[in-house]
């Protein structure tokens, strides 16, 4: 038994609590401070658990022992790593994911609501994006030198790219794309036009090609793949080429005969992406113990790496962020990154649905480019993840997309 009627309005709400309360965090938030973020979430997180415990007592639900068992594991794992000094960011990060793993074990909330929350809360993102942008709105970590650093150059057509409010183009871009799926997938009001074409205007503002190919790919998934078995497959073939050329960087081994290096193919292809993993995962290889890969052991100073051009010479500018989100949450602990990639993976099997797996694949697949996917900054990925694996549960396994 799930929750309904006034309740479900509730949930609703407080889904937009969550999300405003990143929304405010974001424009609070300074270079030199991250407590706006950190508090946000313990607000955030606090309300789901409360919440959730109100409603199980009500209804009586039902415990799922093997999911149970996950959250025991990993909740005992994070208790041991904030006691043993590691980052509060980890064990914050993975009892959001928890709760709203409980939430939407307890409550139902309707497609049309969640489509509607997700389309409302984009609109609103966007629009502050273009006011922050434009200087309309000063925030206390933006300056207009941020903004007009990056361009679009189409022959007769230039114009600058659009940052997300948290100060990067990478925010935006792949919040794009997302709602994009979701309007395709999901929505089957009237105003889906509407977002279809919000979402794409912004895809051309930030016109990144990383989310760009990512989208198409995942587009084409829905005609590719079509059971649970093709969907696992696609995600752990992704991952062994992942992995393999992790593998290839570090080794520096060249499988290539040309005139330029693979290394040089990597670096073009995952725009200079490939310079950083090559530098960290060695660091991290060198400095961890056990309890490091158990526990969490990364820090901003430790991961660090020298930005190069792609002939060799330094930029004099350096990274700790990967701009991965699975090496930085392998980073922040391996053992809590296993477990929680190991249930998604079983979730997307157990409850696979074809256009829900499009959504979800486009997910997994901007999380090789970009860090901030599943992060204590915009839930809505969390929020949507838990969502279409635990909550919505419609057969829709042979049914297309409805003509835009």
């Amino acid at each position: 038994m799930m929750i309904s009627g006034k309740r479900n309005s509730l949930s609703v709400s407080l889904l937009y609590f969550v999300y405003f309360a990143f929304l405010l965090a974001a424009l609070l938030t300074t270079r030199s401070s991250l407590a706006p973020v950190y508090f946000s979430n313990i607000v955030s997180v606090g309300a789901i658990i409360v919440y959730v415990f109100v409603c199980s007592r009500k209804l009586g639900q039902k415990i799922d022992l093997p999911l149970l068992l996950v959250v025991i594991v990993a909740f005992f794992t994070i208790f041991f790593s904030v006691f043993l000094g590691s980052e509060i960011y980890t064990a914050l990060l993975y009892l959001k994911i928890i709760s709203l793993v409980g939430f939407f074990c307890v409550v139902r909330v309707d497609k049309e609501q969640f489509v509607k929350f997700l389309n409302v809360t984009y609109l609103v993102y966007a629009l502050l994006s273009l006011f922050i942008f434009y200087n309309i709105i000063p925030i206390a970590h933006y300056s207009r030198w941020d903004h007009y650093s990056m361009y679009v150059n189409l022959g007769q057509v230039k114009y600058a790219i659009v940052y997300g409010l948290e100060g990067s183009v990478a925010y935006l871009d792949s919040y794009s794309g997302f709602i994009l799926l979701v309007n395709i997938f999901l929505n089957k009001g009237k105003n889906r036009r509407v977002y279809i074409f919000l979402s794409c205007l912004f895809i051309l503002l930030t016109f990144k090609m990383t989310p760009i190919i990512g989208l198409l790919i995942s587009l084409l998934t829905y005609y590719v793949i079509r059971n649970r078995y093709s969907a696992i497959s696609f995600l752990l073939v992704a991952n062994f080429f992942f992995i393999v050329l992790l593998y290839l960087l570090i080794k520096d081994i060249d499988p290539f005969d040309s005139v330029l290096s693979f290394k040089d193919y990597a670096y073009i292809v995952t725009h200079a992406r490939t310079m950083i993993w090559e530098q960290q995962i060695p660091t991290m290889l060198k400095s961890y113990n056990i309890s490091d890969y158990i526990f969490g052991g990364y820090n901003s100073k430790l991961f660090s790496v020298a930005g190069t051009q792609l002939w060799g010479s330094d930029t004099g500018t350096f990274y700790d962020n990967p701009h991965n989100t699975y090496l930085l949450l392998f980073f922040r602990s391996a053992f809590l990154f296993v477990l929680f990639y190991s249930t998604l993976l079983i979730a997307v099997f157990k409850n696979f649905n074809r256009k829900h797996s499009v959504i979800i694949l486009f997910i997994m697949l901007v999380c090789y480019s970009n860090s901030s996917i599943i992060s204590l900054q915009n839930p809505v990925y969390i929020i949507s993840l838990t969502y279409l694996l635990i909550n919505y549960k419609e057969n829709e396994n042979t049914l297309h997309p409805s003509r835009i």
